[in-house]
């Protein structure tokens, strides 16, 4: 979770990133690693981060629909109607295609 924060804050300050696709190194794991032990709190600090990414765009969109939009998903995952992942993902998907069709 670390790793992306640290993404979106070289974003939010202008920095461009690249995706490589091949692999570039190798890892290993084991029982006793933070991402095994944290498990829960790993998660819990990737939905807040999640919810900051998303509070940022609609700051930088300044749109009345987009934050009543947000709204109304968020007492869908109240309900537990929706999950926060698929929040996202929707709020992933609708930027860039925002983004998109700003740029045509």
């Amino acid at each position: 979770m670390e790793d992306y924060k640290l993404w979106f804050d070289i974003a939010k300050a202008g920095g461009i990133l690249f995706v490589e696709p091949q692999e570039l190194l190798m890892f290993r794991r084991s029982d006793t690693q933070v991402t095994v032990t944290k498990k829960e709190e790993m998660s819990l600090g990737s939905i807040r981060l999640r919810k900051e990414i998303l509070l940022y765009l609609l700051s930088v969109y300044n749109n009345k629909t987009l934050n009543s939009l947000l709204s109304d998903f968020e007492n869908l995952e109240k309900n537990k109607w929706m999950s926060n992942e698929d929040i996202f993902r929707f709020f992933v998907n609708l930027f860039n295609r925002i983004q998109r069709d700003t740029m045509v």
